[in-house]
């Protein structure tokens, strides 16, 4: 009897330290286990329906904390091949350089096009979703640089210069899915919601730095200058044509980041 008890008491423990959850069910447990310590007999019928009802709660929380615990397996699972599926659409699109069919996609990596269909309602999803995932990828550089304005634009502009196939596509695909598409409000919302994010995040330190300067330029206008120049570069050196003619890629983006630092 005392190896059955303490068997039981290893569970409750157990299921304490190891969840760290469901206190309700633990708390029902302890309180049993503090009524049986009051106990003076073994043998005591009332003793064994304590048995009984720890072994009921023991089992009703392991299978609620069990059935959690596989929830939350089968969504990291949903999350992790969503983010397999949007790195792998990036990786075509930046290859191809040219649009990608949700075929093509399935078949790199090697599952059913209905699959993809589970995690993005259509090929216009999975592209905006894509340029949201570009926008938190430059509202981090935001958040890393916003001490000094001549850092933050140096490494905005590395960011898309040193990509520019893919600065490029982005901007394309997004004039197009703005046009064009009606469907997807929500995302488009949030877009646009990381990109205040990241305006407000940098507006104190431009402001400070067109201050210093003197400048007329407002906020507005001097960020809209620094993307002016960084999609112009970002257009020459993803160019063809002027590939041979460019020469050293790393002095043009030196070139053009000076050119930025030094308006206004």
């Amino acid at each position: 009897m005392e190896f059955y008890l303490a068997k039981l008491i290893s569970r409750v423990q157990f299921s304490w330290q190891y969840f760290q959850t469901d206190t309700i069910y633990i708390f029902h447990c302890q309180q049993l286990l503090h009524k049986y310590t009051k106990l003076d007999k073994y043998h005591d019928l009332s003793f064994i329906a304590i048995l009984g009802k720890i072994e009921y709660s023991w089992k009703v929380l392991f299978r609620k904390i069990w059935t959690k615990k596989m929830t939350t397996v089968r969504q990291q699972n949903f999350l992790l091949r969503k983010e397999k599926i949007l790195s792998m659409a990036e990786s075509l699109l930046l290859d191809n350089n040219q649009d990608i069919t949700l075929s093509e996609l399935a078949s790199e990596l090697d599952i059913a096009k209905g699959t993809i269909y589970k995690h993005f309602k259509s090929k216009n999803q999975l592209y905006l979703e894509l340029i949201i995932l570009n926008e938190k990828r430059i509202l981090e550089i935001s958040k890393k640089y916003n001490n000094d304005i001549k850092n933050y634009v140096s490494q905005y502009m590395l960011y898309h210069m040193l990509n520019s196939n893919r600065t490029i596509l982005l901007h394309v695909i997004e004039e197009r899915l703005t046009n064009n598409e009606k469907n997807l409000k929500d995302l488009f919302q949030e877009l646009y919601r990381i990109r205040e994010e990241r305006i407000i995040r940098i507006k104190d330190m431009t402001h400070d730095y067109l201050v210093a300067l003197e400048s007329a330029m407002s906020i507005r206008d001097y960020l809209s200058y620094i993307w002016t120049v960084t999609y112009g570069a970002s257009l020459l050196l993803n160019s063809t044509n002027y590939q041979k003619a460019i020469g050293s890629r790393e002095r043009l983006i030196k070139l053009y980041i000076n050119q930025a630092l030094m308006t206004p």
